[in-house]
């Protein structure tokens, strides 16, 4: 999975000019999962880092992108986490949700693996995905 997510996000900040440099942050648990959750995960992944680089550090001079994957088998439950600390937004996951058909992909993608996520936009944007053990 590190692998897998490390390689995708170098990808897809090669193919954009921010002007700004972006520093990327990985905390991952050492698990390897089937090919079945690896494409709804980097597809999620995908979005969001997109949508990041093409909107959250307009007028900044750097920025951070932080992303983790944990599970927790105390909790029975995988979590997906992923934000960053650009502009953020001052609209709420419901209205994005109507606007944007990159959140309604990231929403379809986790029912897909049995999720949800919430979504907070105050201090750049903030992704908190949960699903249940991922294979």
């Amino acid at each position: 999975m590190s692998n897998y997510i490390k390689e995708l996000v170098a990808n897809i900040y090669e193919s954009y000019e921010t002007g700004v440099p972006i520093e990327f942050k990985y905390d991952f648990d050492k698990i390897k999962y089937s090919i079945d959750t690896l494409i709804p995960i980097g597809l999620i992944i995908n979005e969001i880092i997109s949508n990041a680089l093409k909107y959250a550090f307009q007028g900044k001079d750097k920025g951070e992108i932080y992303i983790r994957f944990t599970s927790k088998q105390s909790k029975n439950q995988t979590i997906l986490e992923v934000k960053d600390n650009g502009i953020g937004a001052d609209i709420d996951i419901e209205d994005l949700k109507e606007d944007s058909l990159g959140l309604e992909l990231i929403d379809s993608l986790t029912d897909q693996l049995d999720g949800n996520f919430d979504l907070s936009t105050e201090f750049g944007f903030h992704y908190f995905f949960f699903f249940p053990p991922l294979k």
